[in-house]
């Protein structure tokens, strides 16, 4: 009987042992887990230099003043929203540049860089990574139209790729005088693929007089990945 418990006992410390060998706890494995990936995320840095995965799915992101923006009654809610977002990133391309870091989490301090003999500014806001930018870019508006905004097509185009980052020629646009707001719209067209519309701007002329209006051109198409904007303005 007493050789039969010092056998069983052996047995139990034995087992322990084997237990405690090349194996641990798999809650003490997810709490270390957890604890790296939160170590690695406090560390992905804030200026833009972050993959698409982190940025947020609907871009740019909008305040609360945005949501506040008179809209055309003839869109849906989803349209809606597309209109906001393509109308929050436009000035980039219709007034003035260096809105895409201004605007976007960037700072006036930007890098230098020399691209084909022409003098071009290094991003360093929300889009800094030509890949964020793009991805922004393709989710609001049609690749076509989006060649035409960037100037892909040129021999000097404003917005280009250079070793992942984006950069961009620092130019700036005169704006009408005597803007007031708000906008109202004008239904042209509306199909299951297109819908196209006027944004009709309200100004007052320099010395005062009657307000007068000025009519802008929107285009909309149906692609595979939704509806996109493929003329844009904005009143200014």
């Amino acid at each position: 009987m007493k050789r039969m418990l010092s056998v069983l006992l052996c047995a139990a410390i034995l087992g322990g042992l084997t237990g405690c060998s090349g194996r641990e706890n798999p809650e003490s494995l997810r709490g270390e887990s957890s604890a790296a990936i939160s170590e690695v995320t406090e560390q992905i840095p804030s200026n833009g230099e972050t993959s698409q995965e982190t940025l947020s799915l609907q871009e740019p992101p909008l305040s609360e003043a945005d949501w506040e923006t008179p809209l055309p009654d003839f869109l849906d809610e989803t349209q809606q929203e597309l209109y906001l977002r393509a109308k929050k990133i436009f000035p980039v391309f219709s007034t003035e540049t260096n809105n895409i870091d201004l605007v976007f989490d960037g700072k006036p301090d930007w890098e230098s860089i020399e691209i084909d003999g022409e003098p071009y500014l290094i991003s360093n806001g929300r889009y800094a990574q030509w890949e964020n930018f793009m991805a922004m870019m393709k989710s609001l508006f049609a690749e076509e139209y989006i060649a035409q905004l960037t100037g892909a097509d040129s021999d000097t185009p404003t917005f280009l790729e250079y070793n992942g980052r984006l950069c961009y020629r620092e130019m700036a646009r005169g704006s009408r005088p005597g803007y007031q707001k708000p906008d109202t719209y004008e239904l042209s067209s509306k199909t299951e693929e297109e819908i196209t519309f006027n944004l009709i701007g309200h100004y007052i002329p320099l010395g005062g007089g009657e307000v007068y209006t000025e009519s802008y051109p929107i285009r909309m198409v149906y692609t595979e990945k939704g509806w996109r904007f493929a003329e844009f303005n904005i009143a200014q």
